[in-house]
């Protein structure tokens, strides 16, 4: 009985024991599980997650989103140089980011233009008609060519559409990811294909310009059945005689009834059908027209020129790495429809208060001028008397100066001697038209007083008007 405490209670005390060996059994089990089994690491902050992720959260992030600029790792991992110095072929592998651009692009700009055709269901309704032509046909029905001439045009439009089914938003202009090279590769059809997954050709226009496409074609496609229908119908009536054929408008063919079955459906209408492109339809755009009494798809955006954009004409040509996105620009059918505003664009980059910003010593005013004036339709979209206007005041700003103290522009050339040579090839091609107003030009050479100027004119306009010497 000495190993017993008095006063102390025999059964408590061996209890106390038997939960001090649990408890600390159950810690040694916890902390060999523990072991065993570390736990994962989870993302701490945006930076920890995979590139994967990154990449995706800045594509969905929108375009000229500041995720690159949260700090160097973003940076380093979202940088993009869109003025590679070297393009060889087609290959973009050593393009760092090139891919997240084209995913961007792809994500942001592309637009199917066929959003609206069901080419099944149209195909259905050709197949119908064709029928009815091959009926007409066995039957020796007189004077079916028609028929026969109509299908045969929308078959033509319907392989032109999936030819030409994307269009590129030119708001993709606005981007820092911008460049002569990248829309070069756009224009390529081998790298179209490989890297952005698309076939067929592309065109770089406005949204609103797309959206009027997109309507348009839906739009042409039903015309184009009812025009099928109002042959099938002369071709079923007594009176079907070639010498009573009329001339055929859109407001016929909208009169016209199609009768709808299991094998002629009806083409899903749409609530901006007819008011919405009435009024978002420029002057002078035809989409489809007739010719020889048939509706044809003239493909608008694929053959003719389209205005460059606000954003090209706002700031200019001010280095060769513009020069080059405007000349690849060209390509795709664009056009300088006001050179004017671009030339006085281009002329305040060279003011003497702009020139020091510039890397002059790498680009060539005169070059530029002589680059755009090639390449844009001079007789279709014509310089004005402003431009020379404008030159003129440039080079007077530049009277008075030292251009010493100025570097020498590319090709080793003073500023004064770079816009000489600009103001040549303005006027030499303003006075190849005759007849030229140059009244204003005048007026602005005697408020002037520069006499530099005034020799110039005078080798290509004898005399200013006798009212202005009076003033």
């Amino acid at each position: 009985m000495g190993f017993i405490e008095p006063g102390r209670r025999l059964k408590r005390r061996k209890h106390n024991k038997t939960t001090k060996f649990r408890h600390a059994a159950i810690a040694d089990l916890g902390s060999m599980i523990a072991s065993s089994n570390p736990p994962s690491s989870s993302p701490k902050c945006l930076q920890d997650l995979p590139l994967e992720v990154l990449y995706r959260i800045f594509i969905l992030a929108k375009p000229q989103n500041n995720l690159p600029l949260v700090n160097r790792y973003f940076n380093h991992i979202l940088k993009f140089d869109p003025y590679r110095p070297k393009f060889d072929s087609f290959s973009i592998s050593n393009w760092p980011n090139i891919s997240l651009v084209i995913s961007m692009i792809k994500h942001w700009y592309i637009v199917d233009l066929n959003t609206r055709l069901d080419f099944s269901l149209i195909l259905d309704k050709y197949n119908y008609y064709n029928r009815l032509l091959q009926r007409f046909v066995d039957q020796n029905t007189p004077n079916h060519g028609q028929l026969l001439e109509s299908l045969s045009i929308l078959k033509s439009s319907i392989e032109r559409f999936k030819q030409n089914t994307y269009a590129i938003n030119e708001q993709m202009l606005s981007n820092n990811f911008k460049s002569g090279t990248l829309v070069d590769l756009l224009n390529n059809p081998k790298f179209v294909r490989h890297y952005m997954g698309y076939h067929g050709d592309y065109v770089i226009s406005s949204g609103s310009m797309i959206l009027l496409e997109i309507r348009y074609r839906h739009r042409y496609i039903a015309l184009k059945f009812k025009e099928l229908a109002y042959y099938v119908n002369k071709l079923t009536t007594t009176d079907n005689d070639e010498q009573s054929e009329t001339t055929l408008a859109e407001s016929d063919l909208e009169k016209v009834k199609e009768t709808f079955n299991k094998e002629n459906r009806k083409l899903p209408r749409y609530n901006d059908h007819n008011s919405m492109l009435d009024s978002l339809s420029p002057d002078k755009i035809e989409f489809y027209s007739f010719k020889d009494n048939k509706l044809h798809y003239n493909f608008y955006l694929q053959t003719s020129p389209q205005d460059f954009p606000l954003v090209i004409y706002k700031h200019g040509v001010y280095s060769m790495e513009r020069l080059k996105l405007i000349t690849s620009l060209f390509t795709f059918n664009y056009q300088f429809f006001n050179i004017d505003e671009l030339l006085s664009n281009t002329f305040m980059k060279f003011t003497p208060k702009n020139l020091p910003k510039l890397h002059y010593n790498q680009v060539s005013l005169s070059t530029f001028i002589d680059k755009i004036l090639e390449l844009n339709d001079m007789e279709k979209y014509p310089l004005t008397s402003i431009s020379i206007i404008q030159v003129f005041m440039l080079y007077n700003s530049y009277e008075t100066l030292d251009c010493t103290q100025f570097d020498s522009n590319i090709d080793n050339q003073s500023i004064s001697y770079d816009i000489s040579f600009a103001l040549l090839l303005l006027l030499t091609l303003f006075y190849s038209k005759q007849d030229q107003n140059d009244r204003d030009i005048w007026k602005c050479v005697l408020q002037l007083k520069n006499n530099t100027l005034a020799k110039a004119l005078m080798k290509f306009s004898d005399r200013p008007d006798y009212d202005l010497l009076l003033h």
